[in-house]
């Protein structure tokens, strides 16, 4: 509908899966309107703004393998991981974070649960802790997730600061922050891009297609 309207200058998507936007892209294409893509990249796109979600879900998972190592040194430990392996992002990032624990030599035994909302990710720490009380590290491609594990373990009467416990995810949010400033907070892990930059970079990008010239990729990470 945007395209059919005639005024449009520039066209910026962030599709889940990139295959789902190839018609429009051709529809934008064929009516002079530069495509451009947010966190990835597809055919017929001019440029994108590229984010690395395999790296950062190797950072996560390094990083905390790391912990899990210091803390548990070759003990085989439970871990549960919300994955995500529906999208193009949520995979990159649960192979990632899986890579990042193996490369860290963390000895982790993964259980996996794919959710998005608070809700259901609340449910399904539940159902973990049903089937594993001892369930002490906590690992999500989102920080919506966690927050349903990091109130299923407050309720289950885990300490905010317990020395035992690791939490950690991508995206963080307000919410998550605020958990995460907590002192001792067992929630340990917590990654961003700064909206600043972000805004940045993709106000270049769309002034620049819009102006008719040939943008380039900005890659962050």
């Amino acid at each position: 509908s945007w395209i059919v309207r005639g005024d449009l200058k520039a066209l910026m998507g962030y599709p889940v899966q990139s295959d789902s936007v190839y018609p429009v892209t051709e529809q934008a294409n064929a009516a002079g309107i530069p495509v451009l893509g947010y966190a990835t990249e597809w055919e017929g796109i001019q440029a994108a703004l590229i984010i690395d979600n395999y790296q950062d879900g190797l950072t996560l998972g390094t990083e905390a393998g790391e912990w899990i190592v210091e803390n548990y040194g070759d003990e085989e430990v439970s871990l549960f991981l919300y994955s995500y392996y529906e999208t193009d992002l949520g995979r990159d990032r649960s192979e990632g974070i899986k890579e990042g624990l193996k490369q860290a030599g963390a000895n982790v035994k993964i259980s996996e649960a794919s959710t998005l909302s608070v809700e259901e990710s609340y449910d399904a720490a539940v159902n973990q802790l049903t089937a594993d009380p001892d369930t002490k590290l906590w690992l999500s491609v989102g920080s919506d997730q966690l927050i349903g594990a990091y109130r299923a373990l407050a309720d289950n009467g885990v300490a905010p600061d317990d020395s035992s416990y690791m939490l950690g995810a991508l995206d963080a949010t307000n919410e998550s922050l605020d958990i995460i400033k907590e002192k001792d907070s067992i929630w340990r892990f917590g990654y961003i891009l700064p909206a600043s930059e972000l805004a940045d970079n993709i106000v270049k990008l769309l002034l620049d297609a819009a102006g008719g010239g040939s943008p380039e990729n900005i890659n962050m990470s």
